[in-house]
């Protein structure tokens, strides 16, 4: 999965490092979860991913980790 988002995305978060790279991770498994795959390519403004404390090689990739994922009950139960 290739996802593009605008500079708003970093702007907006506002971050420390740790909390970023959470939240990076989140990303990654969320999209990468749904569309089934185990990487997803994050860019802004269809540039290499960079905040200030992570920064992303062209072509580099986030990992789909869900090895610490919950599942949560449906609401039936």
């Amino acid at each position: 999965v290739h996802l593009d988002l605008n500079q708003a995305f970093l702007t907006e978060m506002n971050a420390g490092s740790s909390l970023e790279a959470n939240i990076l991770r989140c990303v990654a498994g969320t999209f990468g979860g749904y569309y089934g795959v185990d990487r997803v390519a994050l860019t802004i403004d269809g540039g290499p991913y960079s905040s200030g404390h992570i920064a992303l090689k062209e072509g580099e990739y986030l990992p789909t980790d869900m090895a610490d994922a919950v599942l949560l009950p449906d609401d039936e139960g």
